[in-house]
């Protein structure tokens, strides 16, 4: 908390105020978390950005955003330079990882910071209010702001900690990436206390060792590393058996491949499904007590689950009409988590 305080007190001398944007451009690290938490007790709103993307669009992020702060960590410094002069709104440049030409270091502005809390009077940040500005992939078009409250971002991760029952001793072993809405399982944990370890990179073996060291009990991953992991080679070396809960999201989960999954590491797995529109709370979950692997109700392998304890979720036709189960149609779900709307599109 210490560290955050100061890279606030940093954004204030920067000329940083409440609303105001600021931009990330890095691989998961613990200082990427540092600058989330530091924005919201500004008031400030965080657009994380997908390192995955091409120039155009994330040129086109930054400045839809309109955000005036971007954050970039190692590796990055050269990409952000090939396009900086298409940058309409950044006004300070930052880098996370060592002193870069035209970049403030952060390490100097935490060192050059106090580490008091930002002034409640100066900083009166609303549950309402813009926290996250996240931008979804484009399938038919260019990327769409979704704009998430604190109080979506905060019942995200309440809702995930409660339906997991974690405790301060469970401890997640963090893979996919923090630019996602995936994130939510720091949240989580954060909640009750407990221990965030977070990979840079997926790798099998930096994984496994993580977990074995740390003890972790809970990862979040998409299916197919799920898989890659039941297939590894090597997975026989490393004791494993701390794991308590692996939950998964993101796509189908092959059942020969969930069967198998569960069948080494135990029927330890839960499903949830969301987007980057319930700020990653799902709005329907397969628990691990629905996980059956013979008998009549194998069949909710291929299911993603009831409304989670968040969700009224329905399936409606193209006239809005309710329709039973079995019939395809459209989901829609209603819930304290749902986003606050598209950034500037109503």
């Amino acid at each position: 908390n210490l560290r955050i305080n100061r890279f606030a007190n940093a954004l204030i001398a920067l000329g940083c105020k409440q609303g105001d944007r600021l931009t990330i451009m890095a691989d998961n690290c613990a200082k990427y978390l540092e600058a989330y938490f530091a924005a919201a007790k500004l008031g400030m709103s965080v657009t994380p950005l997908n390192t995955r993307l091409g120039d155009e669009e994330l040129v086109f992020i930054m400045n839809d955003s309109e955000a005036t702060l971007l954050v970039v960590g190692d590796g990055y410094e050269e990409k952000v330079r090939d396009f900086k002069p298409q940058l309409k709104n950044i006004t300070s440049w930052i880098s996370f990882d060592k002193p870069v030409d035209g970049f403030l270091d952060y390490d100097a502005l935490l060192a050059g910071a106090t580490d008091d809390e930002p002034d409640p009077d100066l900083y009166d940040v609303h549950e309402d209010d813009l926290a996250i500005l996240m931008y979804t992939g484009g399938t038919t078009g260019l990327p769409k702001g979704v704009m998430l409250s604190h109080r979506n971002v905060m019942l995200s991760g309440t809702m995930a900690a409660l339906s997991m029952n974690l405790n301060r001793d469970d401890a997640t072993c963090y893979v996919l990436p923090i630019f996602h809405v995936s994130w939510w399982p720091i949240l989580a944990i954060m909640n009750v206390c407990g221990k965030v370890c977070i990979n840079r990179k997926p790798n099998l073996d930096t994984i496994f060792q993580l977990i074995q060291d740390e003890k972790c009990t809970h990862m979040n991953l998409v299916p197919t590393i799920y898989g890659w992991m039941e297939d590894y080679p090597n997975i026989e070396k490393y004791d494993l058996s701390s794991l308590r809960i692996l939950s998964y999201a993101g796509s189908p989960f092959p059942t020969e491949v969930l069967i198998r999954c569960i069948k080494r590491f135990g029927n330890i797995f839960g499903q949830g499904y969301g987007s980057t529109e319930t700020a990653g709370a799902p709005v329907t979950m397969l628990s691990w007590d629905d996980h059956y692997l013979e008998g009549p109700k194998a069949k909710y392998l291929t299911s993603a689950g009831k409304a989670s304890p968040c969700s009224r979720v329905k399936v409606v036709d193209e006239d809005d009409n309710t329709l039973g189960p079995g019939e395809i149609g459209e989901i829609c779900a209603r819930g304290k988590h749902i986003m606050k709307g598209y950034w500037k599109n109503p």
